[in-house]
């Protein structure tokens, strides 16, 4: 859900840094910054019964996510506005054991290996 936020308010493009647009306006009139969309996230969160997450470890979450799933480094690196992939791999993409664990698998398989023989 969280990652949701963060996609939107990234597919909507706008200022830098927040992916929020200069124009966009809360009911009182005033900007939004990343602050309202932090305080909506965790009354949401809250709402919901669900366990606080902060904005930006969602962010790495939904980067890695997209990421052991096929998503190019190119795409990866625009969705976070980053200009250089290697920076978005090298600091937002952590791969979990279990991911280590299905590449160790397929590496086995197209070696022609069993499960058994590799080890």
């Amino acid at each position: 859900m969280v990652a949701w936020l963060l996609v939107s308010a990234r597919r909507r493009g706008g200022q830098a840094g927040t992916g929020l647009r200069p124009s966009t306006a809360q009911h009182l009139g005033q900007p939004l910054t990343t602050r309202h969309l932090r305080e909506a996230a965790y009354s949401l969160q809250r709402k919901l019964e669900l366990r606080k997450v902060r904005l930006h470890d969602a962010r790495h979450s939904c980067l890695t996510f997209l990421a052991v799933n096929g998503v190019p480094d190119v795409i990866l690196a625009a969705w976070a506005g980053h200009a250089n992939a290697n920076f978005t791999k090298r600091v937002y993409v952590h791969p979990s054991p279990e991911d280590l664990r299905v590449a160790s698998d397929h590496l086995t398989s197209l070696l022609g290996f069993s499960e058994g023989e590799a080890a």
